[in-house]
């Protein structure tokens, strides 16, 4: 089993895209993005999971594989953590 060391640096992860061409703003900024493995990501905190998190993975991998093109370098995972700060008001706990 392969183990993935993730660390935390003091700078954030910026990536370039060329915005004429896919329409997203430079710089974008993931929470992480583990190269080795093709994999973006964003942390994410609220009542419940949104469906529309799930675009923001889709946003940087675009952004990337742009900012990467001559590298031809792919993005093939989108990983979003999700941490509930409480339950939401009238729902209990099953």
């Amino acid at each position: 089993m392969d183990l993935i060391d993730i660390a935390f640096q003091e700078s954030q992860v910026k990536i370039q895209p060329t915005p004429i061409q896919i329409g997203i703003s430079t710089p974008a900024t993931p929470d992480f993005l583990i190269e080795k493995y093709g994999a973006v990501g964003d942390i994410k905190s609220g009542v419940k999971f949104e469906d529309h998190y799930l675009l923001t993975c889709a946003g940087y991998a675009i952004a990337y594989e742009n900012w990467k093109r001559k590298e031809k370098r792919d993005i093939n995972f989108g990983i979003i953590y999700f941490f509930p700060t409480r339950i939401p008001t009238g729902v209990h706990p099953c």
